[in-house]
């Protein structure tokens, strides 16, 4: 009797032993279903992140290309313009400046004016003189419209370099002959063949002269 009782004890123990494994093995199934179906939307909720991160992404580079191409468009349409001020200031300028010469060149030939009616009138006047009196009137009128030709020269800014007597200066002086005298200093010019002319400090004619060494 002892015996039969121990051994439906020991039959009761076993059956809830599986039974409670068998609980446990279903618990632990739920919760790894649980865990995956948790993991599954947290992937999904990655996913909809991603692609609203994405979206919003290609949005925002959308935006700076129009951006770009907006102020590309700009910076174009700048520099057509400065080009064509540029074009056009150039032809101004040109233009200005040939208008200047013209009006420069203008100016000094009325200046010479005056010279030219004085030689007409020499010339004139020379025919209708006779007799010894002829020389010197020509001569008084040429002296004339030589120091009113120096008058219009130095209207103009024109001046007659100096040269005899004067240190010789390559700038100024080009030397065509030399010559070994002791009565002059050296460097001395001695002769002027033709004479030189500047306005301001540009040469316009050098002075062609003889140095003595």
């Amino acid at each position: 009797m002892t015996k039969k009782t121990n051994k439906n004890q020991s039959e009761y123990n076993e059956q809830a032993e599986v039974a409670n494994d068998s609980h446990v093995d279903d618990q632990t199934t739920e919760d790894n279903i649980g865990s995956a179906d948790a993991t599954c939307v947290q992937d999904d909720n990655s996913d909809t992140v991603s692609e609203q991160a994405s979206t919003d992404s290609g949005e925002e580079t959308a935006n700076e290309v129009a951006e770009l191409k907006k102020s590309l468009a700009e910076l174009s349409d700048k520099h057509m313009r400065l080009m064509a001020e540029y074009d056009n200031f150039r032809r101004r300028s040109k233009q200005e400046k040939l208008d200047l010469y013209d009006t420069s060149l203008s100016d000094v030939v009325c200046d010479w004016l005056p010279v030219i009616d004085n030689l007409e009138r020499a010339i004139s006047a020379a025919d209708q003189v006779s007799g010894e009196d002829k020389a010197s009137q020509v001569q008084e009128g040429i002296e004339l419209i030589y120091r009113q030709a120096l008058q219009v020269l130095e209207k103009q800014g024109v001046k007659e370099i100096e040269a005899l007597g004067a240190t010789f200066d390559p700038n100024i002086h080009e030397a065509v002959m030399h010559v070994e005298d002791d009565q002059y200093d050296t460097q001395e010019i001695v002769e002027v063949f033709q004479k030189g002319y500047k306005r301001e400090d540009k040469v316009l004619r050098y002075s062609i002269v003889k140095v003595a060494n």
